[in-house]
């Protein structure tokens, strides 16, 4: 188990824990938060808007892959993601994007930085073999370690994640089966399912909601949310959280050019978001920071 193979994006530290973003994901959110996670393979990110065209990478790449004429352009059609542009770059704008990890040594960093782990994304379920893993590896060196999750995974996870994770953040995007598919291309049957699980089995759960505005920011959303919140009996707190269009930068870097964009929520939208939800019966509502 400790020389599983992990597929990540990064680990950083990030609110008292060793946070560890996995690669891949089954969703594909029209708002996506981590769009450089979405895909499993390696990808080059790119910083097209910032590039020079001193054509560095040009003279670096095998395949005539990055374009300077007639216009700039790094076309992936054929690259085959060798990662000769990226320290050819004088202005650090190519980067690799995958990272190959342990399970042994993600726990073992984070046993030796003293932290809990936070397997985030993309996300973690989506690799359930190195998923596992990573679970075993941390309960055998003590580390106590909380997941991220869309909720969308093979139910036969939630047996790991009820015996090795201690806490579980769990988004709810939408509560609409039709919209859900649409927007996402999940089984909204199937995330719920999962969360129900979850919460049969006394697992402490902690919801999480990114308000979109022309999405989720409405009265509907929030009347479906309270009833869903009256079922569980072990969702600790809710959280509400605000759409940032950084997203949008994100994706380009990664050729996602289709990617639309939302109004940011302004603060007091949230804050009576979470006021409306109180006065459905919703218990302890936080309103996180942008």
């Amino acid at each position: 188990m400790k020389n599983t193979k992990v597929f990540i994006t990064d680990i950083s530290r990030r609110g008292g824990y060793a946070a560890v973003a996995f690669k891949g994901c089954p969703l594909r959110c029209k708002w996506c938060i981590t769009p450089e996670a979405r895909q499993f393979g390696q990808e080059i990110a790119f910083d097209i808007d910032s590039c020079v065209t001193c054509a560095a990478c040009n003279r670096a790449c095998g395949v005539g892959m990055q374009k300077m004429r007639p216009s700039r352009i790094y076309d992936r059609s054929f690259c085959t993601v060798c990662g000769n542009c990226v320290p050819a770059c004088p202005n650090g704008l190519l980067k690799l994007i995958r990272r190959e990890e342990t399970a042994g040594g993600i726990a073992e960093a984070a046993a030796k930085a003293g932290l809990p782990l936070l397997l985030t994304g993309g996300e973690p379920t989506a690799q359930p073999e190195a998923f596992r893993a990573v679970l075993e590896c941390a309960a055998e060196l003590g580390v106590k370690t909380d997941i991220h999750t869309c909720g969308d995974y093979a139910p036969e996870l939630n047996a790991d994640i009820v015996s090795r994770v201690r806490r579980v953040y769990f988004d709810i995007k939408e509560l609409d089966a039709r919209s859900f598919a649409a927007d996402t291309r999940g089984d909204l049957g199937r995330v719920l399912a999962n969360l129900r699980a979850l919460d049969g089995a006394g697992k402490d759960t902690v919801i999480r909601c990114t308000l979109i505005p022309g999405v989720n920011l409405n009265a509907e959303f929030f009347a479906s949310l309270a009833e869903l919140l009256r079922s569980l009996e072990n969702v600790s707190r809710t959280e509400l959280a605000p759409y940032s269009d950084e997203c949008i930068k994100k994706a380009r870097l990664v050729d996602i050019f289709h990617m639309p964009r939302y109004r940011v929520p302004a603060r007091a939208e949230l804050e009576t978001a979470a006021e409306t939800l109180r006065k459905l019966g919703t218990e302890n509502v936080r309103v996180l920071a942008e």
